[in-house]
């Protein structure tokens, strides 16, 4: 079963992927300079990946059950 702060982690995660699709569809869709589109498009995705592969890793390091079972939330 799946945690309050899990489900809206993943919420997040969804939402910030999704806009990424959006960026990435409206630089190719609607682009007034081809090599420039591709690469923000690039740039955007490589940025993403990181920024995506350094927030999961922290997560995943948070012991979620002592928090919780602390109060020590807010």
């Amino acid at each position: 079963m799946f945690g309050i702060a899990t489900i809206l982690y993943l919420f997040i995660i969804f939402v910030f992927v999704g806009g990424m699709f959006v960026v990435v569809y409206h630089l190719l869709t609607f682009r007034l300079n081809k090599m420039l589109a591709w690469f923000m498009t690039t740039l955007l995705i490589i940025g993403g990946l990181i920024f995506l592969g350094i927030n999961i890793f922290y997560f995943s390091k948070i012991d979620w059950q002592a928090l919780f079972s602390q109060n020590n939330l807010l």
